[in-house]
């Protein structure tokens, strides 16, 4: 169902005819979209807006946000999928979305972290065309914001604060106000017969010496009403078994538990090999597959260690496979700003950058999306493990039923996808909220987020109780302590403007770092990607402001979003004592100031008996930027890049005693 679809847009919030909006969908009213794809892609294809990404562009975009999108394309079904349960699966919908199947509302969704899976078995015209329409409301006018506000409720953007969606889009330190609207991910006509395999979760239940127990169990859905019996077997690396399964509930579990001999360990990169066992369950009736799934899974342990600290402080390290080791990471955000203009071969392009860089450890920073299988895939083989924040940032979240619902949904989906991944190392609940929402700017106590200390939690300890999991970050050990304290728990730093080892960075004693960056200037090409030849010298101009965090002007960031530029000028005065005289001297001195930032705290830290690991903000911009990235759009290393692959080389792998 992927391909070429038409577009269309109506006035949001308002009663529309469907017939009226069919009609305009087929003649000039409409153009061609690409799915899975985005608005702003497809009117760029089309000539209808410019890059939104040069200059002030992303301005008159604002317009696409106040609108209702509508999709439409016709189909046949399948010969091969006729007499089967089918079912019409969204993979990503972007975001207040409404499915029209042949004129009926057949399905509806409000998150774009979620898939819509719709049963269509007794709606789909066997034999002729079906027309599927699908409708986007307006972000802005669909966003279900009370008329009355909870008091504690509070964010830089209510639409973002009640909305399902990636809160960078609203605007970002690192991010374009853009808000992305389209069917984002895959769409999929699927068939089965009478039962297919929900899910299948693998677990290392223990390692002793050089043998392995694991546990498989795959959970089996019956799609019919009467019992079914079915066969279900394993195939992990040369194990193969097989089990005869009477179903009679709608799910049934079937479970295997594997001893592995001479068992491979997977390790993090730079400390060994990266063995993955290839693994097959298969649903067999008369000897026929009628659903498969596959993949592969490392052999591994993990454990965070948080044992008293001389000082009165507490540790924070990870062993892998009973060895500690120093985490040398940076934290990564999407890089694109258009989620569904992200492919396989970009991820492949930065990961290995990244492992070339000895890197073993990324942070997925809770600003953005979670990202597509082929990111997990690569770290899996990369050796990189993967903090996972669950996506909530810069907001005092709602905590009634409809979203609390809503969330559980989100959450169930992503722990079940990712809890058999061999570089998810740990969960953590969101980005910077218990510590700069609620302690600093709603002055609540973190206790009273129960999005992180109760819901999140609650299914975790369901579906993946093993796994490492930290409410928020930065947090402290002892939720009544400093969340973002030097003596417990993870550490975020950052003295933009000022001597790198300015404001006390070096007074303090982190357990762990798991955000601190320096920014820079890309270099002149990447700024000719956004700057107006007339603006590209000096630097005191709109188009500078606006691609350093200055899209939105709001008066709340403005002092600290104006600052950036000025903040590198003050750098070059601070380090070399005299400003930057050209735009060549300005690239040149802002980029060897982050290079020899990130080189000396990675080897600072790294110092420390204390400290188990630095984590660099960040991996790449997701537009062209002014930023503390150490790759510049689309893929453009900076001198950072090469001072953190040295460094990085340099220091050892295992944490240094206490």
């Amino acid at each position: 169902m992927n391909g070429e679809w038409r577009l269309t847009h109506t006035v949001a919030s308002q009663r529309c005819d469907l017939g009226a909006v069919k009609k305009q969908l087929e003649w000039a009213g409409s153009i061609p979209a690409v799915v899975p794809g985005d608005v702003h892609l497809d009117l760029m294809r089309e000539g209808l807006i410019s890059d939104p990404f040069f200059g002030l562009n992303a301005d008159h975009c604002r317009w696409m946000e106040q609108k209702d999108w509508w999709y439409v394309r016709l189909f046949s079904v399948p010969e091969e999928l006729k007499g089967k349960n089918m079912y019409l699966v969204f993979d990503g919908l972007d975001c207040f979305a409404e499915v029209y199947l042949n004129d009926e509302l057949i399905g509806a969704s409000e998150n774009m972290f979620v898939p819509l899976e719709i049963d269509v078995t007794r709606k789909v015209v066997l034999n002729g065309e079906n027309e599927l329409i699908v409708k986007l409301g307006s972000p802005i006018f669909s966003a279900p914001i009370p008329a009355e506000l909870p008091e504690y409720v509070g964010g830089n953007d209510l639409h973002a604060t009640y909305t399902r969606k990636a809160a960078m889009s609203y605007s970002w330190d690192i991010a374009p106000r853009l808000l992305t609207i389209g069917i984002w991910k895959n769409v999929t006509l699927t068939a089965y017969e009478s039962a297919r395999i929900n899910d299948v979760h693998i677990r290392t239940a223990a390692i002793e010496t050089n043998k392995a127990e694991l546990i498989v169990s795959a959970t089996i859905e019956k799609l019919e009403s009467r019992c079914v019996s079915t066969d279900v077997k394993l195939d992990f690396a040369s194990y193969s078994t097989s089990k005869r399964v009477t179903l009679e509930q709608q799910y049934t579990m079937v479970e295997w538990k594997l001893a592995i001999d001479d068992v491979r360990l997977w390790w993090p990169n730079g400390l060994g090999n990266q063995h993955l066992y290839d693994w097959k369950v298969s649903l067999e009736q008369n000897s026929k597959a009628i659903d498969t799934r596959d993949g592969r899974y490392g052999v591994r342990k993990i454990e965070l260690l948080q044992e008293p600290r001389n000082d009165g402080g507490r540790s924070f390290y990870f062993k892998i496979n009973d060895q500690p080791i120093f985490m040398k990471g940076l934290n990564w955000s999407p890089a694109d700003a258009l989620f569904a203009r992200m492919n396989d071969r970009r991820y492949h392009e930065l990961l290995s950058l990244l492992k070339d860089a000895h890197v073993n450890m990324l942070r997925c920073c809770g600003v953005g999306i979670y990202e597509d299988d082929a990111f997990y895939d690569y770290c899996d083989e990369m050796g990189i493990l993967v903090w996972q924040d669950f996506m909530f940032s810069g907001s005092v979240w709602p905590q009634e039923k409809g979203f609390v619902d809503n969330v559980k949904r989100e959450i169930t989906h992503h722990v079940m996808r990712l809890r058999s991944r061999t570089c998810l190392a740990l969960w953590c609940g969101d980005n910077e909220v218990d510590g700069w929402e609620y302690k600093n700017r709603q002055k609540l106590h973190p206790y009273a987020n129960t999005l992180n200390k109760k819901v999140i939690p609650d299914i975790l300890r369901e579906l993946d109780p093993e796994r490492i999991y930290r409410p928020s970050c930065a947090g402290s050990y002892d939720f009544d302590a400093e969340p973002n304290s030097d003596k417990e728990g993870d550490f975020h730093s950052y003295v933009h403007g000022h001597h790198f080892t300015a404001n006390g960075q070096y007074d303090v004693r982190p357990s762990f770092v798991s955000e601190t960056g320096y920014i820079s200037c890309p270099d002149e090409e990447t700024l000719r990607l956004f700057l107006s030849p007339e603006f590209l010298w000096p630097t005191a101009n709109e188009q500078w402001h606006f691609h350093a965090s200055d899209t939105m002007r709001r008066t709340l960031f403005t002092r600290a979003n104006h600052y950036r530029i000025k903040a590198l000028h003050d750098a070059v005065k601070a380090h070399y004592n005299t400003d930057a005289t050209s735009l060549e001297d300005f690239i040149e001195k802002t980029q060897q100031i982050q290079a020899d930032c990130y080189k000396a705290y990675i080897e600072h830290f790294r110092e420390m008996d204390c400290c188990g690991g630095i984590l660099l903000w960040n991996v790449a911009d997701c537009w062209p930027q002014i930023s503390d990235s150490i790759i510049s759009y689309p893929c453009r290393p900076k001198k950072a890049y090469y001072a953190v692959k040295e460094a990085f080389g340099k220091i050892g792998n295992y944490k240094k005693p206490s």
